[in-house]
């Protein structure tokens, strides 16, 4: 009984069949036996998944090959470097591709975003302003040295000015800025770890300051943390406080502060902060805005803006009873007298 059985199957397993996708177009004719094998193997009408993973899709055999040309998770060269990427990443990538050509806005020329930042820097065709205080003519990177030259006479005349009123002015306990980075992401996207963006100066108590932003850290900062400093003028010997935010809406992230920043010990001049917030947090912030601008909010107060030393002869007056009664306090010697 069961060989007849063994040989019953085997009759069945050998009948010629039809492809169960006949109808829609499959002509093979298998045996009864290589029926799957055929579907999930050589079937072009039957459906079958993409290869490429993160891909959902099914579709017919005879379509798969067209389908994996156009596959948004195939893998593909990035088309400027040698790093392979899935198409669908190709956009994102190429915001940070260090070796995507980048147009210099001033002379048209396309430089690699590695370089991108130094030529915008150095790039002859550039508009830059004069940096004599008062003058405010612009002209072309090139045409600076020529304009230094013509205007001496009215620039060292402007100098002095400038210097007349930082005098007479009186020095600023407090100071809020707000600076803009423009272009931010762009910029950004250029720098690698240990690159800074440097703000344009601003002036406290008679000295020059400017933020030193590095979008991708510095060489002391964690993973993914964008670090940030606060640089001043190599005559500038205050105690401060300060402290830094980004601002975005009207509303500070991250903010950092400091009390008894010495700048007078600092050999350098500068305070930061090595881990000041994630570099994803700085390119949310300028993404919303329309024009993709990172603003920092910056305070600044002087702990102490002079020292005086006094010298206090002697003892208060005695009440009866032997205490000391609190008279409001008076040095007994001349005011500001010396040790």
């Amino acid at each position: 009984m069961k060989q007849a059985n063994r040989t019953l199957r085997e009759v069945v397993e050998s009948v010629t069949v039809k492809c169960k996708h006949h109808k829609e177009g499959c002509e093979e004719r298998v045996e009864a036996k290589d029926l799957d094998r055929h579907l999930q193997e050589s079937c072009q009408m039957a459906e079958t998944g993409c290869s490429f993973q993160g891909c959902d899709v099914r579709v017919k055999r005879c379509e798969l090959s067209e389908h994996k040309r156009e596959c948004p998770y195939r893998v593909t060269p990035s088309g400027y470097c040698s790093v392979p990427i899935l198409h669908i990443e190709r956009g994102e990538h190429n915001r940070i591709c260090q070796k995507m050509p980048l147009k210099c806005p001033a002379c048209g020329t396309r430089v690699q975003r590695t370089n991108f930042q130094e030529h915008c820097e150095k790039c002859p065709k550039a508009t830059v302003s004069c940096f004599i205080p008062g003058c405010g003519a612009k002209m072309k990177r090139k045409e600076l040295g020529a304009h230094q030259q013509a205007e001496v006479a009215q620039h060292g005349a402007l100098f002095a000015q400038y210097e007349k009123e930082v005098q007479r002015e009186k020095p600023n306990d407090v100071l809020e800025v707000r600076v803009n980075f423009h272009e931010f992401l762009k910029r950004a996207g250029s720098l690698d770890l240990g690159r800074s963006l440097k703000s344009g100066y601003f002036h406290f108590q008679g000295s020059r300051f400017f933020v030193q932003l590095y979008p991708n850290g510095n060489t002391e900062a964690s993973e993914g943390k964008a670090s940030v400093e606060l640089c001043g003028d190599s005559h500038y010997n205050g105690v401060l406080s300060v402290s830094i935010a980004v601002e975005t809406a009207g509303v500070k992230l991250n903010e950092q502060t400091a009390e008894g920043i010495d700048f007078g010990l600092a050999s350098n001049k500068a305070w930061g902060h090595s881990n000041f917030c994630d570099v994803t947090e700085l390119m949310s912030a300028a993404q919303r805005t329309a024009e993709g601008i990172l603003q920092l909010c910056l305070r600044i107060s002087s702990v102490c803006s002079g020292k005086c030393q006094v010298l206090v002869n002697g003892y208060g007056p005695v009440r009866s009873g032997g205490r000391a009664s609190a008279p409001p306090w008076r040095p007994a010697g001349p005011p500001g007298q010396p040790f």
